[in-house]
């Protein structure tokens, strides 16, 4: 995040108080903040997660992952924007 205009971003945490967490750091790392000014969301970071346990992390193969993988052997719920949407997964080692 970073005020409008300005040409350095702090990081946040997503979250009810990530704009109050942005004026906070602001004030430590620059000894002012301007709450109530126009603030911009410059990068949004995302990281995957999964409610699935023991799942194996997939190794790049020495050859053609299609040909090792093989087909899907489930599919799970997963919602990107919002909206829910199936998508494949495989099991086991590849």
């Amino acid at each position: 995040m970073r005020y409008r205009g300005q040409g350095f971003e702090i990081s946040v945490r997503h979250g009810a108080r990530a704009l109050e967490e942005f004026h906070r750091e602001h004030q430590r790392m620059y000894g002012y903040s301007r709450v109530g000014s126009p603030v911009e969301i410059v990068t949004v970071r995302l990281r995957p997660g999964s409610r699935l346990r023991h799942r194996r992390l997939l190794r790049l193969p020495t050859h053609s992952l299609r040909e090792r993988m093989g087909h899907p052997t489930e599919t799970a719920s997963v919602t990107f924007g919002g909206k829910a949407q199936m998508a494949k997964s495989w099991t086991g080692a590849v």
